[in-house]
């Protein structure tokens, strides 16, 4: 599994200086091309020309996209980049972030013409939604008008395959430098207490699975003298974390495409194994614990910083803020473990955030088609490992870490991009938050209210029911090319 990385605890330590180092901190679309024009990308490129005009991409409040201190090595680029591209092409490209009400306007502010950018984005829980309400601009048109496709290696490919619907391309991102997922942590001191000195070993040799886990967060559970945990074996930032997560390391899918249909496999054995994990380490044995929804999300985080649990199941977010709240135990990044049905770990990265262009700019299409090409070309002096590095090379605490991670997102990307497998539509489905949805039946076991077969048995039909609603018509015709 592991590949040999020269020199990178050195690149670390520069990635380390030159943060320190940073200062804290609807129209025609332009002259030409224009939309029916046929040609090569770069001759196309050489006379595009937005005549001066405001090119707007916003981001959902909240999410960190923007970096006005200057304090994210990679944004730095990117910001660097736009501001060479708005000379270029003789535009104004301005990057802003949405207001308070950006999700729950998005369909009618770009059903009245007026969306708050030319490029935006969306989470995949709200894709399905907003394509039945017509709200996408479709890159055909433009593919064809330029030759650039979004299957080049640039691009995030789940995100081609996810949001290519009905013969229309609808959703692009760039290609990971993040884990877009879960990622698994732990407490060096709490594994040294137990006896764990060499984390790395047992991650080559294959050892970290399920059963090791549960080893593991027995013991490190401490229980006050009224069966109260004091601390905790495992955490999990949210209930669904530690569950879709077992069913990903177990081999199984949750809501797979069957003759291009969503078919919910809550009673495949591999997901009926990870429920009943999932339970067990819960409720049964009290290993484990889980944001249910209605604490604040980041309270396992802040658990974990405390010294609080020997693992935690969270995503990139968790960085910063041990950074911010100078976590004072070494934590490490490890691969997500095996499941008693897996060979191998999984060490897929899913999809991001998805962007998107509002159907109001649908003649501008050929044009900012070229700009993103632009936006995401590579970088001539940096590879994707070296931007991984720059974006969260300073939050390691070792290089065995970053190789970890470095090889999550790597293995990830190329999974992505050479897989005949159809994606996991779950989370387009929306299920995680809907009614019914996997929020209401994790609750329901943690709370007593059903075992694992009853709910299994109850959710399986409802949300087979959702997914036929959901889906309809709609026709998958995004399969690698």
């Amino acid at each position: 599994m592991r590949r040999t990385r020269t020199l990178r605890m050195l690149a670390l330590l520069l990635v380390v200086v030159f943060a320190l180092m940073l200062p804290l901190s609807a129209c025609d679309g332009g002259k030409k091309p224009t939309g029916g024009q046929t040609g090569t990308a770069d001759g196309l490129k050489g006379n595009l020309d937005f005549d001066g005009q405001e090119i707007v991409i916003v981001y959902p409040p909240g999410y960190g996209y923007l970096d006005p201190d200057g304090v994210n090595p990679y944004y730095r680029r990117r910001d660097e980049r736009i501001e060479k591209l708005s000379k270029q092409y003789n535009a104004k490209i301005v990057q802003k972030e949405g207001k308070g009400m950006y999700w729950q306007m998005m369909v009618t502010s770009i059903a009245g013409g007026e969306p708050n950018g030319h490029i935006m984005l969306t989470t995949k829980n709200k894709f399905l939604d907003w394509y039945k309400a017509d709200v996408f601009a479709d890159f055909s048109d433009a593919i064809k008008a330029t030759g650039i496709d979004f299957t080049d290696t640039r691009y995030n490919q789940t995100v081609r395959r996810m949001t290519s619907l009905d013969d229309k391309v609808l959703g692009f991102a760039q290609q990971n430098i993040y884990i877009r997922g879960n990622i698994w942590y732990y407490n060096k001191r709490i594994f040294q207490e137990l006896g764990i000195t060499n984390m790395q070993e047992m991650l080559d040799n294959k050892e970290w699975t399920w059963a090791k886990v549960e080893e593991i967060a027995t013991k490190a559970t401490i229980r006050n003298q009224d069966g109260s945990v004091k601390r905790w074996g495992l955490l999990a930032e949210m209930h669904n974390s530690l569950w879709s997560g077992l069913i990903s390391t177990n081999g199984g899918d949750f809501a797979p495409l069957v003759d291009g249909k969503p078919k919910v496999t809550l009673s495949d054995p591999k997901v009926v194994r990870a429920t009943e994990t999932f339970y067990d380490w819960t409720v049964t044995k009290k290993i484990a614990n889980v944001n249910n929804g209605i604490q604040a999300w980041d309270t396992m985080l802040r658990e974990f910083i405390k010294g609080n649990s020997a693992m935690l199941i969270a995503q990139n977010k968790f960085l910063n803020i041990a950074e911010e709240n100078g976590m004072q135990d070494d934590f490490g990044v490890i691969y997500p473990p095996i499941g008693p049905d897996a060979t191998d770990y999984a060490l897929g990265t899913g999809s991001g955030d998805i962007y998107f262009v509002p159907k109001t700019y649908q003649d501008m299409t050929t044009n900012l088609l070229l700009l993103v090409d632009d936006l995401y070309a590579p970088y001539e002096d940096a590879s994707q490992e070296d931007l991984t590095i720059e974006a969260v090379g300073r939050f390691m605490r070792d290089e065995d870490s970053l190789n970890n991670y470095l090889e999550i997102v790597e293995i990830g990307n190329e999974k992505a991009a050479t897989t005949t497998e159809d994606p996991d539509f779950s989370g387009l489905l929306s299920f995680w938050w809907s009614t019914p949805s996997v929020t209401q039946m994790l609750n329901d076991m943690l709370m007593g209210n059903k075992t694992p077969g009853e709910a299994i048995s109850t959710y399986s039909k409802l949300f087979q029911t959702a997914a036929d609603d959901t889906w309809g018509d709609i026709r998958y015709t995004g399969a690698k090319k």
